[in-house]
């Protein structure tokens, strides 16, 4: 409507300025038609004059002729004033579109202006609202993740006690076989020379081995006495952290093996589940049995050196300080690991790593300064080479050292939420550590030995059967 408006006012200027172009050539007509008279005039003023002295009797057309001259010459002068007034009009009029005109470029200028700021307003509540529809979708596929991840860890669960379940039948079954074998054997034995000690013994394997071929009862332990997770740590866990640990979900976790101090070494770990043998964070890519059938698909390593807020019985909640290099990035969100712990370098365990549980790892606020120097000189010393190893660019050790003591750097820190325990995983690896290498796990008390008799006649020991 306004580039409409300019151009109506267009039309009227260049009408108008014709109209005065024309009026101007009529006024200047005019006045040469005046000038013309004029000179008429005199002409005749003088012929008339020559007339009267050549003849008076002429005087009166004369008078007359000039008489309606001068009427003319009235009426040309009226007509000039017009034309003279309209012209002026005409120049009014321009000046007060001319100045029109200005206002309405002023208008347009300040319209001009509005709309860029409402296209900027636009484009600001098109990005909000595109913001807006981000973070809903990105709350959305947060709460799906969550969802997933929940059903994930009960698929796995369940999956991993059927797969358990499995693996003890097949168990069951080769043990069976090997108890019915021994017994078979014993009866060949003893089918030429019978004794009391043998046929007792035939006996106790047939019995055994019938036990065997039935279903394993459920697990009831006799007295299942809960352990309540123990709240020292080597070194103690100021306030505000604790209190962060205590506001967590409990694990209640129940003694149910024989095998839960068993320690391993690193590279069992590897062949075992798999993964690095030498990261903290061994991410299990080529799973191996016990992983498949536990679900292991990443496990943890902290040692206790360098991580004196970790957790040190199943159950317990902790930290540890991970995030240096290359790990900066890692439980930015929350991640379930299997968690073995690192036992301390003065330790009789030195250099072996112990199950606590399945654990959520997430990452949380570095350590403050007043928190740093609750840790002992023993442990800042390896950590800070451990940050020179890890991040060439901060300096030496002895730098390093000093940026942590003035608060310059802070140590990363990835709290450890216990969620529960895998009879499975403990007994599994303590049991196949156990037939590897026997010194590795502590046995169980030896069995009395009682005498028997071989088919000889001759006198030997033979252990006491369950």
């Amino acid at each position: 409507m306004a580039s409409s408006g300019r151009l109506d006012d267009a039309q009227f200027f260049a009408a108008l300025s014709r109209r005065y172009a024309d009026a101007a050539e009529e006024v200047a007509y005019l006045k040469t038609q005046i000038s013309t008279l004029e000179r008429e005039r005199d002409g005749y003023r003088d012929l008339c004059n020559e007339r009267e002295l050549r003849s008076s009797t002429s005087r009166e057309p004369a008078t007359q002729d000039l008489q309606t001259v001068g009427a003319a010459l009235e009426r040309a002068k009226e007509e000039y004033g017009k034309l003279k007034q309209e012209a002026k009009v005409a120049q009014d009029n321009v000046v007060s579109l001319q100045a029109e005109n200005d206002i309405l470029d002023k208008d347009l200028a300040i319209s001009r202006a509005e709309c860029r700021v409402l296209s900027a307003n636009l484009d600001e509540a098109r990005q909000a609202r595109v913001a807006l529809e981000e973070c809903s979708v990105l709350e959305n596929a947060n709460k799906t993740i969550k969802t997933l991840q929940e059903e994930l860890a009960r698929e796995k669960a369940a999956n991993t006690e059927l797969r358990r379940r499995s693996l003890d039948k097949s168990m069951l079954n080769t043990v069976t076989s090997s108890l019915q074998a021994a017994s078979t054997s014993l009866r060949r034995r003893t089918e030429s020379q019978p004794s009391l000690g043998l046929r007792r013994l035939s006996s106790r394997l047939s019995d055994v081995s019938q036990k065997q071929l039935l279903p394993p009862p459920a697990e009831q332990p006799a007295h299942p006495a809960a352990i309540t997770p123990s709240p020292s740590y080597v070194t103690p866990i100021p306030d505000e952290r604790q209190k962060e640990l205590n506001r967590l979900p409990r694990f209640e976790w129940k003694r149910s093996s024989s095998y839960i101090d068993a320690t391993f070494n690193r590279k069992f770990l590897a062949d075992q589940i798999g993964g690095n043998s030498q990261s903290l964070i061994a991410k299990v890519k080529n799973q191996k049995n016990l992983a498949f059938f536990a679900g292991i698909d990443k496990y943890l390593c902290p040692n206790l050196d360098q991580n004196p807020w970790c957790p040190t019985v199943p159950g317990q909640h902790g930290y540890m300080f991970v995030g240096l290099g290359m790990e900066c990035d890692t439980f930015l969100t929350p991640e379930r690991c299997t968690l073995f712990l690192g036992q301390k370098r003065d330790s009789r365990a030195a250099g072996r790593f112990q199950y606590l549980g399945e654990y959520i790892a997430q990452r949380v606020d570095a350590l403050t300064l007043d928190e740093w120097n609750t840790l002992s000189p023993e442990m800042k010393e390896p950590y800070c080479e451990t940050t020179f190893n890890k991040s060439k660019d901060l300096g030496s050790a002895k730098e390093i050292r000093a940026k942590y003591d003035s608060g310059q750097l802070r140590v990363p820190c990835v709290r450890l939420q216990c969620v529960g325990f895998e009879d499975y995983v403990q007994e599994t690896l303590a049991k196949t550590c156990r037939k590897s290498r026997p010194s590795i796990v502590s046995s169980p008390p030896k069995k009395r030995q009682r005498d028997v008799h071989d088919e000889g006649g001759r006198h030997r020991k033979m252990p006491s059967l369950p």
